[in-house]
């Protein structure tokens, strides 16, 4: 961080008049709320599908017509004490626009519960309009840390990557400034908190847009609840028949639905 010890007063003035962000101070930022903006690339996943042989191409055709490229829809990720709960900003966060939109039907709007310290998550989430709650252990996830630097939401990030369920290639940037190891979703384990994360072969990345420090923003700090309770292995065992009989466009699916 920075030595600007003489100008501190009038940045944080700054700052606080521009956007609730706490860069220059976010070495004690151990607990508050970071808003992250999910971005999906609809044209690119409806095509996939379509490859895949699960939509006609009138149907990608028509979804163009009628929709933007790019999905934007907002999350907050809450922590405190170690612990930390991700979930929709509001309502309509991971809800379909049409039944077209089969991505939006595949956990889409996922609220994930983690106990760092202990080593437990639990996640609640909706598939097809079945609803499910995922507990298991944290996922152990083998990163490597990378040289590329960038600041996001007014953070010094570092590149990491890694390869997660066997085969699907992840980029994350993480804050040590903000010294929690936590993500968005199931995905954390670095030295700091994930603010941007990047899903090629899902067409999807998440990035901060604004981080608070306590107050207000905090969220009660308890697992979700409401479906069927089950584990990891489990759930994939679940979802993995559910779609056995849907070929290729099954499998898009279950990669979506294990994220």
């Amino acid at each position: 961080m920075r030595k600007l010890t003489y100008y501190l007063p009038a940045l944080l003035l700054l700052q606080f008049c521009t956007a609730p962000v706490f860069a220059q101070n976010a070495v004690f930022l151990k607990e508050g709320s970071i808003q992250y903006e999910r971005r999906t690339n609809g044209y690119a996943l409806m095509q996939e599908m379509s490859e895949a042989g699960g939509l006609t191409g009138d149907k990608v055709d028509q979804y163009k017509i009628k929709n933007p490229q790019f999905r934007m829809e907002y999350f907050n990720l809450s922590f405190k004490d170690n612990k930390t709960r991700f979930e929709p900003a509001d309502a309509n966060a991971g809800q379909p626009a049409s039944m077209d939109e089969w991505f939006s039907l595949v956990a889409a709007g996922n609220t994930v519960y983690s106990d760092l310290s202990s080593g437990k998550r639990v996640s609640l989430k909706k598939v097809f309009g079945n609803q499910y709650e995922e507990s298991d252990s944290i996922r152990a996830i083998k990163w490597k840390i990378a040289d590329e630097t960038r600041d996001i939401a007014g953070f010094h990030c570092r590149r990491a990557d890694a390869v997660i369920n066997d085969s699907l290639y992840i980029v994350a940037f993480y804050s040590t400034e903000i010294p929690v190891s936590g993500g968005p979703e199931s995905l954390s384990g670095l030295p700091g908190m994930i603010l941007g994360l990047a899903v090629p072969r899902e067409h999807v990345t998440w990035f901060a847009t604004k981080a608070f420090s306590g107050g207000q923003q905090m969220a009660k700090f308890f697992p979700p609840s409401g479906g069927k309770t089950m584990t990891g292995a489990q759930f994939s065992d679940i979802i993995t028949q559910m779609t056995k009989a849907w070929s290729k466009s099954g499998t898009l699916i279950v990669r979506k639905a294990l994220l």
